[in-house]
């Protein structure tokens, strides 16, 4: 007799599903970005603009490309940094829209898919959800589609992960640690672990060089002086909430060792230690059942190499942990880029069987209202901790506090 666990697992859910999904999440997102340019200027726009307008700094190439389109077509370089910014969501939504279309669209899939976790997570933390990693899930997103749809030479694939690479690294260095899951693809999609290797060997060798090029540059009070200069702005140190005042191009000024400072204080008073490894292993759990569901579809190999890559990959994020505080960040790139990997993997067994019809008969309309209500509540009372307040639930928590997206009030 077939445990409850498989039983769900044959379960395949409408397309109608993941449509009404990316529609809904494609709007809300949509409207953040502009809510944000008015309330978030510090932070979220601030870390777009960083430049080289004051030398190289690490972080500076996507402010550098806005900012010289600006001047260039004399418009503010926050019109070319919103349009940017959608641009990317859009690139990944289509793709993992895709990807998720082509795949058993099961119990596990669909949990990943709606968790406060992955796709949400820009509505739930706008501040956080609007960073560049972005860039990094949309170029991952895009080749794991490229992987799935054609047949890519291993001259392309590497010139492909070259440029997003060194792309993404010299947007934020910290994103060097999660380029493993590039050399997952790879392997997942049929490679050889050697010819992985190979593919993978020209941009990881070119990541490595620029992220110790960017450590190397970690920018200075002049250099966000000159930066804020060329936006018209004067720097402020102490303030919060205009562009140059406080947030992201006057917090990369400071040492590592405050920055470290600033990270333990926070593990203490919050009890991040306690909190984040819960938040974390709830977020896991349909990854780790799907992959078990895996194991029993002759997926041996690609399971291996996910949660290899995975712990890789986790051991070299070690030190955002240790230099940066919001956690949540870390652990969502960490658990969207497994889910990413497990709808191609989900997808590459689809395309083997040749049989499209649903593992069950369809699912009753009834069947869909029960599920819907179980995600809704998984999606409102899950946890979702971030590095001013150690745990909040979900979507009530973005309800009665919405204020975490609304500028301060004034003193």
């Amino acid at each position: 007799m077939r445990s409850a666990p498989q039983a769900w697992a044959k379960i395949q859910f409408p397309r109608i599903w993941v449509n009404v999904f990316f529609s809904l999440v494609g709007a809300v997102t949509f409207v953040l970005g502009f809510v944000l340019t008015k309330t978030a200027r510090g932070w979220v726009l601030g870390q777009w603009l960083i430049s080289y307008e004051g030398g190289f700094v690490r972080r500076g190439l996507p402010g550098e490309v806005f900012y010289l389109l600006g001047k260039l077509f004399h418009v503010s370089p926050v019109a070319f940094l919103l349009v940017s910014c959608f641009a990317l969501y859009a690139l990944i939504f289509v793709s993992v829209r895709s990807l998720a279309m082509a795949s058993s669209r099961n119990v596990w899939l669909m949990a990943l898919l709606l968790s406060p976790a992955t796709f949400w997570f820009q509505i739930l933390h706008p501040h956080n959800g609007f960073n560049k990693e972005i860039l990094y899930l949309a170029t991952l997103s895009v080749f794991a589609v490229l992987l799935s749809k054609f047949q890519i030479s291993g001259i392309m694939a590497s010139l492909y992960m070259s440029i997003a690479v060194v792309l993404v690294v010299l947007s934020h260095e910290g994103m060097v640690f999660y380029a493993p899951y590039f050399f997952a693809l790879l392997v997942i999609s049929g490679k050889t672990v050697r010819q992985a290797a190979i593919e993978c060997s020209v941009p990881a060798l070119l990541g490595l060089a620029v992220a110790y090029l960017c450590s190397q540059h970690s920018g200075n009070v002049e250099a966000a002086s000159q930066i804020c200069s060329s936006l018209g702005y004067k720097l402020d140190l102490e303030g919060n909430s205009q562009i140059c005042a406080g947030g992201a191009i006057a917090y990369f000024t400071r040492s590592m060792a405050y920055a470290r400072a600033n990270t333990l204080d926070s593990m203490r008073k919050y009890h991040f230690l306690v909190v984040f490894p819960i938040f974390a292993a709830i977020a896991i759990l349909p990854a780790v059942a799907e992959s078990a569901r895996m194991l029993r579809s002759r997926m041996k190999r690609e399971v291996a190499v996910l949660w290899t890559t995975v712990v890789i990959s986790f051991l070299g994020t070690v030190i955002l942990f240790v230099y940066a505080y919001d956690w949540n960040r870390w652990i969502y790139i960490h658990i969207a880029s497994i889910t990413v990997l497990l709808l191609f993997m989900d997808g590459k067994i689809q395309r083997k069987s040749g049989d499209e019809t649903p593992p069950n008969r369809q699912m009753t309309v009834k069947r869909q209202a029960a599920w819907a209500v179980i995600y809704v509540l998984y999606a409102i009372l899950c946890f979702t901790p971030n590095a001013i307040q150690a745990a909040s639930l979900g979507f009530l928590n973005r309800l009665t506090h919405s204020q975490h997206a609304m500028p301060p009030a004034a003193s």
